[in-house]
């Protein structure tokens, strides 16, 4: 699955419009009686009703993500700050810790990047650093908030349902009887086509590879390479 978190959307729309400009060209239509379409009507807003609310959800939990991250690095800048008065061998093991919990949240690496902030509390309960365990267990909510919305995706009950209601909507679409012409296969196409972007665009946000989404840990790496790591220096 990773091809449809690489492939960016607009090159997703040309794909999804020559297939399906292929099949509304070369497939014969079916009549449709009142009943059918009754149902089609019936299943497209099912699709649009249930599809929209998560699309949206995801949206959001992109946006609180980028907040939730913003304030860990301001956590992170003030447990730097602390770091001042201790001597060369504690800022040394602390930068280490500290640029590994960053590296691994970045990567996604969220069980390595716990143990890497587990070890940097113990470091500061062992050494009797109390200014900088105060700052480390403060942020400890902020770090809940993050897991708990890094966990809020889209489950498979929830895509069962949704790929049930787009492959209706898709097929009676495709298979509906039109005019037989070129620009009725164009506006079938681009119809479902555009069914097709919101499905790989709930993908995308659901598994955080969304363009926004990549940029959600910008600030902790931008602190790392930025002049306030010299706060680090030893």
């Amino acid at each position: 699955m990773n091809i449809i978190n690489k492939v960016r959307l607009s090159n997703w729309f040309i794909i999804a419009f020559m297939i399906y400009f292929s099949i509304a060209v070369s497939i014969p239509g079916i009549k449709l009686d009142s009943s059918v379409l009754t149902l089609f009507s019936v299943n497209s807003f099912l699709y649009g009703f249930y599809v929209s609310p998560i699309i949206n959800y995801q949206k959001s939990r992109i946006d609180e993500l980028h907040k939730l991250v913003r304030q860990e690095t301001i956590a992170l800048f003030e447990v730097a700050i602390g770091l001042k008065p201790l001597d060369a061998k504690d800022k040394k093991d602390y930068k280490k810790l500290l640029s590994n919990y960053i590296n691994h949240m970045s990567s996604k690496k969220y069980n390595k990047a716990e143990d890497e902030y587990e070890a940097l509390i113990t470091k500061s309960l062992d050494g009797s650093h109390e200014l900088i365990t105060a700052k480390l267990i403060s942020n400890q909510q902020n770090r809940t908030m993050i897991n708990m919305w890094l966990n809020a995706r889209v489950y498979s009950n929830e895509w069962i349902v949704i790929l049930v209601l787009f492959s209706v909507t898709t097929g009676l679409i495709l298979i509906m009887d039109k005019p037989n012409d070129l620009q009725v296969s164009v506006i079938t196409a681009a119809i479902c086509s555009g069914l097709t972007l919101l499905m790989i665009s709930l993908y995308k946000y659901s598994s955080l590879t969304h363009k926004k989404a990549k940029t959600i840990w910008d600030p902790a790496l931008k602190l790392k390479s930025s002049r306030y790591y010299k706060t680090f220096d030893y």
